[in-house]
Order: structure tokens, then C-alpha cells, then sequence
């Protein structure tokens, strides 16, 4: 299993409380969309906002050998 955190700090562009979404610009007027896990946090930021995001990921694999081929 292998698991990455990034890290970014961003502008709040828009709040969208009820898909618990909020849309960031970057420094360089890029916009990308996140989704917020708690809710309540929605509540406390508003456009113009500069926050702190946190994102990470997760892979998970699981190697098992390959079935013996049919003899004929």
C-alpha cells in the first residue's frame, strides 16, 4: 500500500455547502473544485478565503500467482 499527501494553499472562489464542494484559484488563476469531508468546515469559509487544503491518496494492490494453464 503506498499513500502521498499534497499539500496547497489557495484563494476560495466559490462554496457550494449542499455538494459539499468548494472551488480554489490558484496563484495562477487556475480553478480546480474539492470535495470537503466535514460539512461543518463549509460554514466557517467564504470566497476571498485563503485556506489551507490537504488531499491524499491511497493505492492498494495485491499480487497472487496466475493459474496453471489447462494440460490437454
Amino acid at each position: 500500500m503506498v499513500t502521498q499527501s499534497f499539500s496547497r494553499t489557495a484563494e476560495v472562489a466559490s462554496v457550494y455547502p449542499k455538494t459539499s464542494e468548494v472551488v480554489t484559484r490558484n496563484a495562477a488563476g487556475t480553478l480546480r473544485t474539492w470535495y470537503v469531508q466535514d460539512t461543518q468546515k463549509l460554514e466557517t469559509i467564504h470566497p476571498g478565503d485563503r485556506v489551507q487544503l490537504t488531499y491524499t491518496e491511497s493505492l492498494a494492490i495485491k499480487v497472487t500467482p496466475a493459474p496453471k494453464p489447462a494440460t490437454p
